[in-house]
């Protein structure tokens, strides 16, 4: 008796409560603010924007002739529209006042169905039409990636750990070289099911909103809660005031990331995986850096409160104390790089001196061109800009380690990153006084 009641209850509380019906997909009115509601909203715009230009570098990749890229950058907008959807469920449940406009629950449910499956059925039909050979592990993403849908509809915290499939994606190709397309289907079935199922299920939650704003104010990044001990601490005033909106958590980052580089080495060079690890650790450093400035401009009311501490003379001098922060930043990653570099050559990665030289480069020029754009950002919506140069460093290293594999000459991929370098300084020196221009108050 007492389960039948709370099922009653829990039925009452559903965001849809009669589901959601097929007529609803045709429905005109079901797609009524869909622009104003997933292209004003950073979170979800970040992650569309990620899924769309993943299509655009597919094509980019077929007219070139690079098909063997079009795995991953397929996986990318996968996975991402599956970001984006989530993210617009999480604000749904977290939302106590979605009743009281008349079809919003069903209308954001319909919206997140058809973007999440458009991108998933255009990207399967580009892999079999273009690039047959990458059909499963597209498809090895979709499982993946309604798999971690599924999970974060039962545990909303969940989506704190969507960083670990963006780091997954390298290793998608390597999962599925021995495993036929028509394995997957029969658990796509299943997992689509199970995700049908607990969309009809939706009922409001009280940490939702909590996950939401997190992820508005941290960028998306997490890590585990520790206790701050002198290293931290020194190293959390070595990087004052870059890490002041951050807080100990950018000191911290920095620590793990460059322990788990170290610790990702070993099962690689024992059980023969070759991972590309630096370039997973190459990717959350440049988190790193763009973390900086977008907690700055989320909290940017803290602003006055960094102004008024005693160390600054005036705005010149606060700024001059970013600046040189920040620079000071740029320098632990690359150090951060060359270490997992040595480690990893110590440990018998077939890594040459020009490449480590390649790779200690696009660190430093990735993070000038994070840190340099987003001292120039004044919203989210800029800020949201960083995004490219994520993926432009992503695909770059990605493609190096390629012709690393086919033991291609480095020289152009040097001169490119020299040439990035030199760009990536202009624009990082530039920007320095360009931040809080108009002052603390005004961004």
């Amino acid at each position: 008796m007492n389960t039948m009641l709370a099922n009653l209850v829990k039925s009452s509380n559903r965001l849809t409560p009669n589901g959601i019906k097929l007529s609803d997909f045709i429905n005109r009115d079901s797609y009524r603010g869909l622009f104003r509601l997933w292209f004003f909203d950073v979170g979800s715009v970040s992650f569309l924007f990620t899924s769309l230009l993943g299509f655009g570098i597919a094509a980019l990749s077929l007219y070139i002739d690079k098909t063997s890229s079009i795995g991953l950058v397929l996986s990318m907008s996968v996975i991402s529209s599956s970001m984006s959807v989530l993210w617009q469920l999480n604000r749904l449940v977290g939302a106590e006042t979605s009743g009281l406009i008349p079809g919003y629950q069903r209308n954001v449910v319909v919206q997140s169905i058809v973007i999440y499956f458009s991108v998933m059925l255009f990207s399967l039909g580009f892999a079999v039409i273009f690039a047959p050979q990458t059909v499963t592990s597209v498809l090895l993403a979709v499982l993946i990636s309604l798999g971690f849908l599924w999970g974060c509809l039962h545990w909303n915290k969940g989506f704190q750990f969507s960083i670990l499939l963006f780091i997954a994606m390298p290793f998608f190709d390597q999962m599925t070289l021995n495993v036929p397309w028509w394995c997957l289907v029969i658990p796509l079935g299943i997992l689509l099911e199970l995700v049908k199922v607990k969309l009809g299920q939706l009922t409001w939650h009280q940490d939702a909103r909590a996950t939401y704003l997190s992820g508005m104010e941290m960028g998306w990044f997490w890590l585990p809660s520790m206790k701050q001990h002198n290293l931290l601490d020194k190293l959390n005033r070595y990087l004052h005031p870059a890490s002041f909106f951050v807080g100990p958590l950018l000191a911290m980052a920095l620590v793990m990331v460059t322990l788990f580089g170290l610790i990702l080495l070993m099962p690689s060079t024992l059980f023969e995986w070759h991972l590309p690890v630096q370039l997973i650790i190459g990717q959350l450093l440049l988190m790193m850096c763009c973390l900086v400035h977008w907690s700055r401009v989320q909290r940017w009311r803290g602003a006055e409160t960094l102004f008024m501490l005693p160390g600054f003379t005036g705005l010149t001098g606060l700024q001059q104390s970013f600046y040189k922060a920040s620079v000071r930043l740029i320098t632990l990653l690359v150090l951060s790089m060359l270490l997992i570099c040595i480690a990893g050559y110590l440990m018998g990665q077939q890594l040459s001196l020009p490449f480590i030289i390649h790779l200690l480069l696009s660190v430093l020029w990735s993070g000038l061109f994070a840190l340099g754009l987003g001292a120039l950002s004044r919203n989210i919506s800029q800020m949201s800009a960083t995004m490219l140069v994520i993926i432009s460093h992503s695909l770059f290293v990605s493609f190096s380690f390629k012709a690393l594999q086919v033991q291609q000459d480095m020289d152009i991929w040097l001169i490119a990153d020299v040439a990035l370098t030199a760009a990536g300084v202009c624009l990082f020196i530039w920007s320095k006084n360009r931040l809080w221009k108009n002052s603390v108050i005004d961004l």
